[in-house]
This record gives structure tokens, C-alpha cells and sequence, in this order.
């Protein structure tokens, strides 16, 4: 039985580490929501229309069932 390393986020420099998705490739980030470790919604709301071809359909379903949710946070936090 093998087992796939976890993924791990490229550094990023302070004062943002929490904005450290934001240097994921579409590819690392499918690995993290696979993984449990971000939100299946930021796959579709932070990545361009074209990379929508790759994300499998399951996970594709899951981050639509969670934008509304991501979406409602992302406002409150700019208020």
C-alpha cells in the first residue's frame, strides 16, 4: 500500500501567510481539497474559468455547493 505525501503551501511572505492558496497551482490545490486541508469552493472561485475543465466532477459539485457559504464570509469580512 502506498500512501501520497500531503501537499504542502509554497512559502509566502509575511504579512499574508494566510493568503499562501493564493500561489497554488490548479493541480496543488485539487491535491489540498482532496486532502481535506481548503475549502472544494476556492477551486472555482479563485481560478479562472479555463481550469474548470480539470477539476473532477465531484469536486467541481462540492465547490458549487460551497460558494454561496465562501462568499457570505469573503462579504463579511470586508464590511
Amino acid at each position: 500500500m502506498t500512501t501520497s505525501a500531503l501537499p504542502t503551501l509554497p512559502p509566502v511572505p509575511a504579512p499574508h501567510p494566510e493568503n499562501a492558496w493564493c500561489q497554488l497551482s490548479i493541480e496543488q490545490a485539487i491535491a489540498f481539497v482532496k486532502a481535506g486541508r481548503i475549502d472544494p469552493a476556492i477551486l472555482i472561485w479563485g481560478f479562472s474559468p479555463q481550469v474548470l475543465s480539470v477539476i473532477p466532477p465531484d469536486l467541481l459539485a462540492a465547490s458549487n455547493k460551497n460558494l454561496p457559504g465562501l462568499m457570505e464570509v469573503l462579504e463579511g469580512a470586508e464590511q
